[in-house]
């Protein structure tokens, strides 16, 4: 069973990340401590559970009573009896009513933790197979894209004077990287040798595109960076590199969500735009030396973490947004935020339960 995204966490002082511990007494009584701890209010805490159990029943509203959150942030909801829930209803059951109760606006933007009691599912099933496997989505993607780096290429060869190496069927990557390797060698040749000729500029202008297309941003951003500007306008430069560096950003982004059917297209996009062809080949290969994991179950709490992200990747480990080395991050902020705490009170008995919030009040005074 996996944990959504990775444990680099800093000390619970600092920061206290979304991950589910085996104990989960200590985390509930770690949330029952959460105004002297964490700076939480009662009003941030979404009290979440199992409505067809008069005991979570009992024990949500011991709870509401005993710390004074606000009865409309109690959430009850039908759940199935045990501790496993299959992906479709918890998405159907679950996932889609916390989004729709979040989004209230009453609650909106205010809700930093879940509390989820005794009674709510504890294992979340793996995602319903696909139509498509995800390797034949990356494979059909992957070799469109080589196609078109093959095409690319040999026009860029072709105007640059070097031999044609056309082909029907997709080359295999180290062929691409070769055959690139051979097109730079010759490319300082053949600009010395055109430099004064009449169709110079339509023709450094194909090679131009046809180089971006195939490199992207990047590298002409980087080769501004590095060079003086000499007669080109500052202002065209600058925000091409700051363009560039926005995309970038959001490529960087993609590591807290992984990719998936939904983004692969915007990732490719991004991808393409920064690095050209040539990067979105080397993309789609590595994801396909990577494939998920075939089983993507997970624990509930891990999940619901993640529940305002648009989509993310269910099969892998994703990095986890408050690791410290990510607090240069742009945007960083607005990912943490989109981010909920999820902590659980649980025990083998409900009388336990109702100890523990007792402990937690009698351990204040």
């Amino acid at each position: 069973m996996m944990n959504r995204i990775a444990s680099a966490f800093r000390p619970f002082g600092e920061v206290f990340g979304r991950i589910l511990l085996p104990l989960s007494g200590l985390l509930a009584l770690l949330l029952l401590q959460v105004p002297s701890c964490f700076g939480l209010e009662p009003a941030q805490i979404l009290v979440v559970y199992n409505n067809t159990m008069p005991e979570s029943i009992a024990l949500a509203s011991y709870y509401q009573q005993k710390r004074a959150v606000p009865p409309g942030n109690l959430f009850g909801l039908p759940l199935p009896h045990g501790e496993f829930i299959s992906r479709s209803d918890y998405e159907r059951q679950l996932a889609q009513p916390l989004r729709d109760k979040l989004a209230e606006p009453s609650l909106q933007h205010r809700i930093s933790a879940l509390l989820l009691i005794d009674g709510v599912p504890l294992k979340v099933g793996p995602d319903l197979p696909p139509e498509k496997s995800w390797t034949d989505t990356l494979s059909m993607q992957r070799q469109a894209i080589g196609m078109q780096m093959s095409t690319l290429l040999n026009r860029l060869a072709a105007i640059i004077e070097l031999p044609s190496a056309a082909t029907a069927q997709l080359p295999a990557l180290q062929d691409l990287e070769k055959r690139w390797k051979s097109v730079e060698d010759q490319l300082p040749v053949w600009q010395r040798k055109h430099n004064k000729d009449q169709d110079f500029t339509a023709q450094s202008a194909e090679v131009q595109t046809l180089l971006i297309r195939l490199n992207g941003l990047a590298p002409v951003a980087r080769n501004i960076l590095q060079k003086t500007r000499e007669a080109l306008r500052k202002d065209s430069l600058d925000k091409l590199v700051f363009l560039s560096s926005l995309v970038d950003q959001q490529l960087n982004l993609l590591r807290f969500d992984g990719v998936t059917g939904d983004n692969l297209l915007s990732a490719l996009s991004l991808r393409q735009l920064n690095n050209g062809l040539i990067g979105a080949y080397a993309f789609l290969s590595a994801e396909q030396q990577q494939p998920p994991d075939e089983d993507s179950s997970a624990s509930v709490d891990s999940e619901l973490s993640l529940i305002l992200r648009p989509s993310y990747q269910t099969g892998r480990w994703l990095a986890n947004p408050f690791a410290q080395q990510y607090d240069p991050f742009p945007g960083i902020e607005h990912l943490r935020r989109n981010t909920l705490m999820v902590c659980r009170l649980d025990a083998p008995t409900p009388d336990i339960v109702r100890r523990l919030i007792d402990d937690a009040l009698y351990a204040e005074a």
